[in-house]
């Protein structure tokens, strides 16, 4: 049974207010972000070791404790429908929206467009998001990270990938397309680490002693690690005059995205709280953190980049807002 949120937990709400709750629950997450931003922007960790700690966390440590969470469950817990639907329709909403309106209203090309769209609809549910539910929510809130992970890989990335080739003069084939796609997913240790976790509960077997040991020492350094990583990304970026340029997919990643979810949960109710907090509060987070690798090979890095650098500021207070929101009972989710 997956437990109920932290922030509505009584004893909380009855020794201290909302706003001390709040930021015990936010300021450990944007505090090592800040230290990932001090320690690279002053030399203290060396700017060259950034794209190693993301690919650890990308390579070990996020697949270790993805892995350790979900075969700690039930099988039946991975089995969640409404959520896959839930959130497949809302990312695609947001996704579709931001698309047609740099399409048709700024005219800009298919590629473009493809990565406005997917930096609306795309959360970092890996980086930010999976730290967050877990300090907000709890281990189970892993099996709702997981679904969303599938969501993103195997639906949002593809969508986005095989509309940006077929805005490129002579792009590839559909089936080269595919093909490229297809390596991607069944190479992700993202995705290997969650069918292996299937594999592991649907057969029975768990990992003990010395293999337990190994990744639960690699799954313990996923979210400091990955949060480091984060703010260091930061350091060199400047956000001058850059806003009004963004400002439409920074909105529709923090604002609209969330809304998003939360108007197809009122339409395709879930009956666990936690899973409903899960989705709102993945979907608040800022896009991909891999958002400009993706686009450097079409020549969207530099904006994308710019995008991130803004989501990132804003998206302290529009998450912290959310959270109020959840624990105020303003959002009736």
């Amino acid at each position: 049974m997956i437990r109920r949120l932290p922030l509505a937990d009584r004893r909380m709400r009855r020794h201290s207010g909302p706003m001390l709750t709040l930021l015990q629950l936010t300021a450990p997450i944007f505090i090592l972000i800040a230290l990932g931003y001090m320690c690279f922007g002053r030399g203290l960790l060396p700017s060259v070791a950034l794209p190693g700690m993301g690919r650890y966390v990308i390579l070990l440590a996020m697949p270790a404790l993805l892995f350790k969470s979900l075969i700690q469950q039930r099988i039946g817990d991975l089995l969640q429908p409404r959520y896959l639907a839930v959130y497949a329709l809302g990312s695609l909403t947001v996704f579709f929206a931001g698309f047609f309106n740099a399409r048709l209203v700024h005219r800009l090309g298919t590629t473009a467009s493809a990565f406005r769209g997917i930096g609306m609809s795309s959360a970092n549910s890996g980086l930010i998001g999976l730290p967050l539910v877990l300090q907000v929510i709890g281990p189970h809130a892993v099996v709702a990270t997981a679904l969303t992970f599938t969501v993103e890989n195997l639906l949002m990335i593809p969508l986005m990938i095989g509309l940006a080739e077929s805005g490129v003069p002579g792009h590839a084939g559909p089936l080269a397309v595919a093909k490229r796609i297809v390596m991607g997913l069944i190479t992700s240790p993202l995705i290997l680490s969650m069918i292996a976790a299937c594999i592991g509960l649907a057969l029975g077997l768990r990992p003990s002693g010395i293999a337990e040991k190994v990744v639960d020492m690699l799954a313990g350094t996923a979210a400091p690690v990955a949060l480091v990583v984060v703010g260091g990304s930061l350091c060199g970026l400047s956000a001058k005059g850059i806003f009004r340029r963004v400002s439409e997919v920074v909105i529709g990643k923090l604002i609209l995205h969330p809304l998003a979810i939360f108007a197809f949960l009122m339409l395709i109710p879930i009956a666990d709280r936690d899973l409903r907090h899960t989705a709102i509060l993945l979907a608040s987070t800022q896009m991909l953190s891999i958002y400009p690798v993706l686009a450097q090979p079409y020549g969207e890095a530099r904006f994308c980049a710019a995008a991130q650098l803004v989501t990132n500021i804003c998206a302290f207070f529009t998450i912290s807002t959310i959270l109020w929101l959840l624990t105020s009972g303003w959002l009736p989710v």
